[in-house]
């Protein structure tokens, strides 16, 4: 499992928490950043999507999601 956070702090949090090693996260602004490897779900927290406040980086976040998604197997 990986996740993208911006807070420093939060990260902390996170990493004081029982199971957290599992849990690999980037410090970044989640509609840019890169995480290493392909995923087969990727989901928004909550409202996160509306801490973006242009639609332009929303997009940007759905477009960065995308890209971080194994391709579909044909069936």
């Amino acid at each position: 499992m990986d996740g993208i956070e911006l807070s420093a702090a939060m990260v902390e949090r996170l990493h004081a928490q029982p199971g957290s090693s599992d849990v690999g996260v980037a410090i970044g602004d989640f509609s840019t950043t890169r995480v290493r490897g392909t995923f087969t779900l990727a989901y928004l927290v909550r409202n996160t999507i509306m801490n973006l406040t242009t639609q332009d980086a929303q997009v940007e976040c759905y477009l960065d999601a995308a890209r971080h998604l194994e391709p579909a197997a044909s069936s």
